[in-house]
């Protein structure tokens, strides 16, 4: 499955895909990330292409209008978000994100939330409806 990451900071991505890299649980999944520095890039490859999971680490008001456009267009998609302000932790669930964090993050809490996105898509039995399509699109 693709885990898209949404970051306007290449280190940060860098440090959120390790962390994917490293999941304890990768062998039962293949998980690949996927940078998205901009707004439009990632709104126009998900329109296309939802992704299983997509991490948000923009830290303003772009993540509460993506994860809207994400729920529209594909209601099994999981978000986690990643900030700053614990105000947006609060926003997070409002969109039903299976998690907030706060940063600095950690790669356990990117383990723990991916473990939470995995469970859900179980639990909608979407979890096999992701592949890696269209990957360098």
């Amino acid at each position: 499955m693709v885990i898209a990451v949404c970051s306007k900071q290449e280190v940060e991505y860098q440090a959120i895909a390790d962390a994917i890299r490293s999941y304890p649980k990768r062998e039962q999944y293949v998980m690949i990330s996927r940078w998205f520095p901009s707004v439009a890039e990632y709104r126009d490859t998900h329109l296309k292409h939802p992704f299983a999971v997509t991490i948000f680490a923009f830290d303003d008001i772009d993540n509460q209008e993506l994860s809207i456009l994400v729920h529209r267009t594909s209601e099994e998609s999981q978000i986690v978000w990643v900030g700053e302000d614990k105000r947006f932790g609060v926003a997070s669930y409002r969109v039903r994100a299976a998690n907030f964090l706060m940063k600095p993050i950690t790669e356990k809490e990117i383990w723990i939330s991916l473990d939470r996105c995995i469970k859900r898509l179980q639990e909608e039995h979407a979890i096999d409806g992701y592949d890696c399509v269209n990957i360098r699109e």
